[in-house]
């Protein structure tokens, strides 16, 4: 092996097990899914990552957690048991060539329609987001821990049972995490918005949930942006400090 690429080849430590080199193929949206169900074209899809060489294969983009967050255009839906059997075909077929296999799951918030679900979009306040434009409900303080529950549940229940080795949270892109956590699209009043501390509350619960619900031998990484790019959005010096903090 060329010097060069000694480090990438190498094997690395990630949290209870170690991946057999430093090649990731992360979270995206392949859209082979049918009706929030993984078919065996998603199946072959990922196992050729492994199959070529991936440590660490991670898909979705992403699995949703709850039946207010339906996933439309190919993607998978983690709400319901009955995705457990497809999700033991999916990493069997990445552990059998080496590799690691990890889901991102998520609640899009106020990111989609409400048609595609049948439900209101839910989100920290009343602000649009500025694509899909649509008026979000105001989530309650029960319905906060309802999707605490849910992706604790997402986690345990369905991708661990499903042999999976980890899972990736969403910080950014719109998504339900980083809504919370934005001062634009964050306006509460409670000890869920205002200061940084409160808005990181509902990232801090579920990271905690998840820890606890999934014990020590499963990954669980956390993923957002370097910087928000609009006025008065989350700065860089703001962003790195989330991440020291979770």
């Amino acid at each position: 092996m060329s010097a060069p690429f000694a480090r990438l080849f190498s094997p690395i430590a990630l949290g209870h097990t170690t991946a057999k080199n430093r090649i990731v193929s992360t979270p995206h949206g392949a859209a082979f899914g049918e009706k929030g169900s993984i078919t065996e074209r998603y199946v072959r899809y990922h196992e050729e990552k492994a199959k070529g060489g991936c440590g660490v294969v991670m898909m979705f983009g992403s699995s949703s957690i709850h039946p207010t967050s339906i996933n439309d255009w190919g993607e998978v839906n983690n709400w319901d048991d009955g995705v457990i059997p497809q999700f033991r075909e999916m990493s069997a077929a990445i552990h059998r060539h080496g590799a690691l296999c990890l889901s991102q799951i998520s609640h899009r918030g106020r990111r989609g329609h409400s048609w595609y679900s049948g439900t209101p979009l839910w989100a920290p306040s009343d602000t649009r987001e500025e694509r899909h434009r649509e008026w979000p409900h105001v989530m309650t303080k029960a319905e906060i821990r309802e999707v605490i529950d849910a992706w604790a549940a997402a986690a345990v229940r369905r991708l661990k049972k499903g042999g999976y080795d980890g899972a990736d949270i969403p910080l950014y892109g719109g998504h339900l995490l980083e809504n919370f956590i934005s001062p634009l699209a964050n306006t509460r009043t409670d000890e869920y918005g205002g200061s940084l501390d409160n808005r990181l509350r509902l990232p801090t619960e579920v990271l905690r949930a998840l820890r606890e619900a999934v014990g020590r031998d499963f990954i669980l990484g956390l993923r957002h942006s370097g910087d928000h790019v609009v006025p008065g959005g989350l700065t860089r010096e703001e962003l790195l400090e989330i991440a020291r903090r979770l």
